[in-house]
């Protein structure tokens, strides 16, 4: 059963419109059969980029709104919610000086880390980070995680 690690930045193409939406929607379709897993902050940065676009015209507020409800469900439901710990802040650290990463991107990344090298400790299926930021990208693959870019599945 494959596993994936979303950021925001390809997780809100379940919710919104864009380039690779389909691509993600099948990904996460509960029907896949997929473990789907994000980092905390994740709930945050979401919650921000549906504002976000509510503010600029792309939805109406009663659609945000609505999305963000559809959200919230789905992160009881339907994710594996990862808490932010110290280990994590401290590789986010450690790569930000290595790669050029924003700090929730570092944080993202190093949730990213820690669930596959776990799952590799335990002979399981690589994770699959999934980010529509290409720098975010490149610096897992550095990391030697497995990784995609929705926006590369039009």
């Amino acid at each position: 059963m494959p596993f994936y690690q979303f950021d925001a930045s390809g997780l809100v193409k379940r919710y919104v419109d864009e380039i690779g939406s389909d691509w993600v929607r099948a990904i996460i379709d509960p029907a896949q059969g997929n473990l789907i897993s994000i980092a905390d902050i994740t709930r945050a940065e979401v919650a921000s980029a549906l504002a976000r676009r509510a503010r600029e015209g792309v939805i109406t507020v009663d659609e945000r709104d609505e999305l963000l409800r559809t959200f919230q469900a789905h992160g009881a439901t339907e994710y594996r919610v990862v808490p932010t710990e110290h280990r994590i802040i401290d590789l986010a650290v450690e790569w930000i000086q290595r790669h050029p990463l924003r700090a929730y991107d570092g944080v993202r990344l190093a949730t990213a880390i820690i669930i596959h090298r776990s799952l590799a400790a335990r002979g399981l299926p690589p994770l699959v980070f999934v980010s529509a930021d290409d720098e975010t990208i490149v610096a897992a693959q550095a990391e030697g995680v497995t990784a995609d870019n929705p926006n590369w599945h039009p």
